[in-house]
């Protein structure tokens, strides 16, 4: 299945917690509107705000904990969450397209550099590039799930992949 988003704009804001939290309150906002006499939409509104922020708190204290500054993935889906988090994302793919020699000669220094020893890869795509440049810096391929409904938890597991190197 080709997942094109075109324009190069990362549709998955939801990887990042603080725009999660945004979505979830807009949503019980317009579910209030609706069924103004259900208590179940706030206090199930209520229970998710509190485990949004606390799993916020646990990335952020975990990203800054590590000292990583980046990570490589194939698709760019961690934009808002690199962004939040402030790790630089650097991708394998952009807009469909594989990387030249050049921009892989980047990624692998910055590996290099940076000692990174994770590619994260979505499992709807080619898994070619990735195994080539994983030989070529000596890393291992994470699958990982951006659209995983279990959103909080997965983003705390991509922490984990990003963080433990």
């Amino acid at each position: 299945s080709h997942h094109s988003h075109g324009s190069g704009i990362d549709p998955h804001i939801w990887t990042s917690l603080q725009c999660l939290k945004i979505l979830a309150s807009n949503a019980y906002k317009s579910l209030s509107l609706l069924y103004p006499d259900s208590t179940n939409f706030k206090s199930n509104y209520e229970a998710f705000s509190i485990k949004i922020e606390h799993a916020d708190s646990i990335v952020k204290g975990t990203v800054s904990g590590s000292r990583v500054k980046s990570f490589i993935i194939y698709h760019p889906a961690l934009t808002y969450y690199a962004r939040d988090y402030g790790l630089e994302q650097v991708a394998l793919e952009h807009e469909g397209k594989e990387p030249s020699a050049e921009q892989l000669r980047q990624i692998i220094n910055v590996a290099k550099d940076e000692n990174i020893t994770k590619i994260l890869y979505q499992s709807e795509f080619s898994a070619t590039t990735v195994s080539t440049v994983a030989k070529d810096i000596n890393a291992e391929i994470v699958e990982i799930d951006p659209l995983s409904e279990d959103v909080v938890n997965n983003t705390l597991y991509i922490t984990n992949v990003i963080t433990n190197k």
